[in-house]
């Protein structure tokens, strides 16, 4: 299947401040007085007053409802309804963005994740060519397997998952964004062939290579992201009570990914626990 992409990458404009209710502006000034709520790290942190993302609303719904886990930063949960509200404005016969687990009520340690402990990561499905929802009664999971044998399956939307990524990362909040390896792959492969003429989404002006590079940047390729992506925020600013994790490298880390590829297989698992690392936040 040869993949084609037929419009220009997203320049994100005001429309989407006006989703995310900042009226152009990322200044945290409106917050200064509030309670620092995400606490220590991402693999061993905390909550305190949490913010609570509801059970949907314009553009998104909750998974896995009866665990109790939608829980955030104030940060985290204002860019999930700012996104998901402008993405249906630009695609608003798409299904919603599914959001799986956020973190518990007071944060810390969760089934099945190591970090997810102090409301800054959240687990999202992607989005899908057939536009379907998973049924919300199922909460066993994610469900649908988008990379099979190193390949992206058909239904996986390439358009609208990287306008997701690249309205997301446009924000300046997403510091990492992890992702399957085949994932990433694809959208180094199309950032290579097209460079300054990629035209990676639907809707508005053609973005700076510039842009497109920092989204492939924020791309984090890691196994068991066959089904979902899984976001992470800076520590918000001023935050004195969250610790950061160190900054990802300068460039698209496409490089890096083809040379990971191209080792031996043990090289492949040595580098692969550097990668566990970074994605569980040690």
């Amino acid at each position: 299947m040869i993949l084609t992409l037929k419009r220009p990458i997203l320049s994100v404009g005001s429309a989407l401040w006006v989703a995310l209710g900042l009226n152009g502006a990322l200044s945290l000034s409106a917050w200064a007085d509030e309670v620092f709520q995400a606490r220590g790290y991402y693999a061993k942190g905390s909550l305190r007053e949490p913010s609570s993302l509801l059970q949907e609303g314009p553009g998104y719904v909750k998974l896995f409802q009866s665990r109790g886990r939608q829980f955030g930063s104030r940060e985290l949960v204002g860019l999930i309804e700012g996104v998901s509200a402008y993405l249906q404005q630009v695609h608003p016969d798409g299904e919603r963005i599914q959001i799986g687990d956020i973190a518990a009520e007071t944060g810390g340690r969760i089934s099945g994740h190591a970090s997810h402990q102090n409301g800054l990561d959240a687990d999202l499905s992607f989005f899908r060519m057939n536009r379907t929802e998973q049924p919300i009664s199922d909460e066993s999971g994610f469900t649908e397997v988008f990379v099979k044998h190193g390949k992206l399956t058909e239904n996986f939307d390439i358009e609208r998952n990287w306008l997701f990524f690249h309205t997301a990362v446009s924000t300046w909040k997403i510091q990492r964004i992890f992702v399957d390896p085949a994932i990433k792959r694809l959208y180094c492969i199309l950032f290579d062939s097209q460079g300054d003429q990629a035209q990676l989404t639907r809707g508005s002006d053609q973005a700076s290579l510039g842009e497109a590079g920092e989204t492939l940047r924020r791309l984090r390729p890691y196994q068991n992201h066959d089904d979902h992506m899984h976001i992470r925020l800076y520590c918000p600013a001023g935050n004195t009570q969250c610790i950061s994790q160190e900054e990802v490298l300068p460039g698209t880390g496409c490089r890096e990914l083809q040379a990971l590829e191209g080792r031996h297989e043990s090289s492949w698992d040595s580098s692969n626990q550097k990668l566990r690392k970074e994605h569980d936040g040690w």
